[in-house]
């Protein structure tokens, strides 16, 4: 997923368009109950929070500039390729690292 749209000003077209992308992947890859935990600089990845309110936070506060790869929203590293986990068994996510696994289990389905 291209994440050139970061560093775009945030009141144009192709900032919307990456924004909306990035959510529909996040909410459809880590979504708990309607929720994701939100990469604004603000909430600094300490708030779950909904659809909405991310949507408007992150036209308003920058996306927090660290993180190039979204561990906490779908995506993961094998041999220093991003890759996006893809397979689901009702909504979770399954990782075959068995430590991940375990990580998911007790903190609601993620993991970095």
């Amino acid at each position: 997923m291209g994440k050139s749209w970061i560093d775009i000003p945030r009141n144009t077209c192709q900032y919307m368009g990456g924004l909306n992308t990035f959510l529909n992947f996040a909410f459809s890859n880590s979504g708990v109950r309607g929720k994701i935990i939100c990469p604004c600089h603000k909430c600094n990845f300490k708030k779950w929070q909904c659809r909405k309110v991310v949507y408007k936070l992150l036209i308003v506060k920058l996306f927090s500039e660290e993180y190039t790869v979204w561990l906490l929203h779908g995506e993961r590293r094998v041999n220093d390729e991003i890759c996006v986990m893809a397979e689901e068994d009702g909504g979770r996510v399954l990782i075959t690292n068995n430590m991940c696994e375990m990580v998911n289990d007790v903190f609601v389905h993620h993991c970095s």
